[in-house]
């Protein structure tokens, strides 16, 4: 069963869908089939196959890197994905995983740990990362799109 995207507006008038995923493999499969479902609620204009490959690449690290320290099982675990639409139309897609630590961040995004992130970049996205809210455990990583030309 696909997963359901639950729309919303934000108290500040920010449109955001949540994706749920289950922290198994599959995962990036769904993410990809639900995107541009996603992309056309949250009427995002700007190249959707580069925001599907960004959605894709994140949700791809936050399986293979994304387990606690503690190697404690989290394969039934939940991760909400975020994608909202900022201030000036970019789209934000924030990947909660469950490790805490980004070791060699830049250069993860300089694609000398893999190419993911690199890729995400070189098509424009802004890579962030940031700590889990205050009471959860892990971190999110956040890519930034630009919106531009739209992609049929």
């Amino acid at each position: 069963m696909p997963p359901i995207v639950q729309g919303e507006i934000a108290p500040d008038a920010e449109v955001a869908a949540v994706l749920p995923l289950f922290y198994r493999p599959g995962a990036e499969r769904a993410a990809r089939i639900a995107a541009r479902t996603i992309l056309a609620y949250l009427h995002w204009d700007g190249p959707q196959h580069i925001a599907v490959g960004a959605l894709c690449a994140l949700v791809h690290n936050a399986l293979t890197h994304g387990e606690p320290k503690s190697g404690a099982p989290v394969k039934l675990r939940r991760m909400n994905v975020l994608l909202r639409i900022g201030d000036e139309r970019e789209l934000v897609i924030d990947v909660p995983d469950f490790n805490p630590d980004f070791p060699d961040f830049d250069a993860a995004v300089r694609g000398e740990r893999g190419g993911g992130l690199r890729d995400v970049r070189a098509y424009g996205g802004e890579v962030t990362w940031l700590p889990a809210p205050a009471g959860e455990v892990g971190k999110i990583v956040r890519v930034s799109l630009r919106p531009g030309p739209v992609d049929l």
